[in-house]
């Protein structure tokens, strides 16, 4: 006797099925919106706070600031200047900038590229002073093999070693500026509307970024970060299947590549992986293979770069003193703000890899009970503050950051950013001043939650967990997610200006509102 199946074809449970996954999809992308509302005022209220708002240690041109804001918002309420901005000679103007901000940052290089200590400096040991006792520090760190390669490999080619910082700060502007141009591309793509707005907000961050001397993985990144982020946009924009096929091998080996390089940037891709499963309503054949697509090309890219940094033959790291993940858990739970803590290195400086997990494991259970679960909380709340509040995104907070002085031979970039220039804290005033400009719009911006919006909101989600579980304690660390940043701060321009102009209805028109 056969079984018979039993098969229900009710559609009243496809019905029930799709109002479960609506209901699911809302919920996560209202608590997407609130956990990053929630992190982000943090941010901003310690922003307020920031020290490089001290108008004590600020020199007497920085109100000169407040004036040039008078003057754009008298040339936005004159009509006649308000029409010549918005026609196409604002687009020969953004060229113009353009030209003048490259010509500014190659200036910028040529008058400073100074020495740079913390662990740029072991990457100078090992390729400029061969230095080989200093390997053991990429035994430590072998995450930083890639890029040491990826140096060494770009000053053999143009025969620039012995200019090491003035030529890998050249190969910064470089990379920043692709950066820079990818994502104005991956804007126009998503929204052309705020393609010209994404000019200008890259120009700001061009112009206030003065990390381009410093040739670290921070900045090096920043381009790859990019093109995933633009690959994601070709793929859920595009309608041509070849086209999004490509976008999907370069994402999988671009991810791969960032992986390797600093692991951490790696975030937006986990973000993208949420929100497209998240997305999925039927599992259509041409989906699952493009799924798979993704799955082979990240694999094998994968493969490939970790046997090429196993096969090469120009350091030699030892896998017995490599810092353990977990290490970098018990830093960020210490001290006042999570960050690099010099004992906690030091009893890592071991083989025996036993001993290393005895210690981590009880100064984290000790640190625990030091604080309580309700003051490693307020820890966290604090942390958050030190990990993302700093408009210069840590400027001189590591230990030997910059190795010269303003005073040998001196000019006006060595004044603005040199620890002994005359107007460093004009520098950190104005730079925290757009940082917290950036912070408020991505603050008002709640109203729109497109689904690329939700996708870098979460992005910016886990790049705060991140850093609050791991080492942080300055913003230094965020960097490296600046191109989520700078799209999601155009792509909220419009939706913040308009809460702004509500706010300012209800604050400063109260009777026009009752009268309406």
């Amino acid at each position: 006797m056969s079984k018979s199946k039993i098969v229900c074809t009710d559609p009243r449970i496809g019905v029930l099925m799709n109002n479960y996954l609506f209901l699911i999809r809302k919920v996560i992308n209202n608590s997407v919106l609130a956990i990053f509302s929630s992190l982000l005022g943090i941010t901003v209220i310690c922003a307020l706070r920031s020290e490089n708002f001290y108008l004590s240690n600020v020199s007497a041109r920085i109100f000169l600031l407040p004036l040039i804001i008078c003057c754009y918002l008298l040339v936005l309420k004159s009509h006649r200047l308000r029409g010549f901005f918005s026609t196409n000679k604002l687009l020969i103007l953004s060229v113009i900038m353009c030209i003048l901000i490259i010509i500014f940052q190659f200036t910028l290089v040529y008058r400073t590229h100074p020495v740079i200590g913390f662990d740029v400096y072991a990457f100078h040991r090992y390729i400029v002073d061969n230095v080989r006792d200093n390997a053991i520090y990429f035994s430590y760190y072998p995450n930083n093999l890639l890029l040491l390669l990826l140096q060494k490999g770009y000053l053999t080619l143009t025969n620039s070693i012995n200019d090491y910082f003035l030529s890998l700060d050249i190969l910064n502007i470089i990379l920043v500026d692709i950066s820079a141009i990818i994502n104005i591309i991956a804007i126009y793509i998503y929204d052309k509307s705020k393609a010209l707005i994404g000019t200008w907000i890259n120009m700001v961050w061009l112009l206030l970024f003065p990390m381009i001397i410093i040739p670290y993985s921070d900045t090096v990144v920043l381009p790859f970060v990019s093109l995933l982020l633009l690959m994601y946009v070709v793929i859920i924009k595009s309608s041509n299947i070849y086209l999004k096929i490509i976008s999907i091998i370069i994402l999988g080996c671009v991810t791969s590549f960032i992986y390797f390089l600093k692991p951490s940037s790696i975030i937006p891709f986990i973000a993208i992986c949420v929100m497209g499963i998240l997305k999925i309503r039927k599992l259509k054949i041409k989906n699952v293979l493009l799924m798979l697509l993704l799955a082979v090309s990240l694999c094998s890219s994968y493969a490939i770069i970790k046997i090429g940094l196993n096969s090469q033959d120009y350091i030699k790291i030892d896998a017995n003193y490599k810092m353990p993940m977990t290490h970098f858990i018990e830093m960020g739970m210490k001290g006042q703000s999570g960050s690099y803590d010099q004992a906690s290195v030091d009893a890592m400086k071991s083989s025996n890899k036993k001993k290393k997990e005895k210690y981590i494991k009880s100064h984290i259970k000790e640190t625990l009970t030091n604080r309580g679960w309700l003051g490693y909380i307020k820890f966290l709340l604090t942390k958050q503050g030190y990990n993302t509040a700093d408009g210069t995104f840590g400027w001189l907070k590591e230990g030997n950051f910059i190795g010269n002085s303003s005073k040998d031979k001196p000019n006006i970039f060595k004044e603005y950013l040199y620890p002994d220039g005359k107007y460093l804290y004009d520098f950190k005033f104005i730079a925290q001043f757009i940082w917290l400009i950036g912070l408020v719009i991505l603050l008002l911006g709640f109203n729109d939650r497109r689904y690329f919006v939700q996708v870098l909101r979460l992005s910016l989600i886990g790049a705060f967990v991140f850093l609050l579980i791991f080492e942080g304690g300055r913003s230094r660390y965020m960097i490296q997610f600046l191109p989520a940043i700078i799209m999601l701060i155009t792509l909220l321009w419009d939706t913040s200006m308009q809460n702004l102009k509500r706010i300012n209805d209800v604050l400063f028109n109260k009777e026009n509102i009752i009268s309406d």
